[in-house]
């Protein structure tokens, strides 16, 4: 039989230490940047996708910036 798993308790400063190495590595850096940008797009922020059915406003806003860039 298996053994249980155990739980493993995070510190603080662990998890800060990751956090920040992620804003200085330049891909955790764009990832970051990306789920932002999501946040934002679906909160509203920006007038990309407003036409569009609910469902499908992400990605009707990424047609609309495809059409820009």
């Amino acid at each position: 039989m298996a053994e249980p798993l155990r739980e493993v308790p995070v510190q603080g400063s662990n998890w800060d230490s990751c956090a920040l190495h992620l804003k200085q590595d330049r891909t955790g850096s764009v990832i970051i940047e990306g789920h932002a940008f999501i946040q934002n797009l679906r909160r509203g922020h920006y007038e990309l996708g407003v036409d569009a059915l609910p469902g499908m406003a992400i990605a009707a806003a990424f047609d609309e910036l495809a059409l820009v860039v």
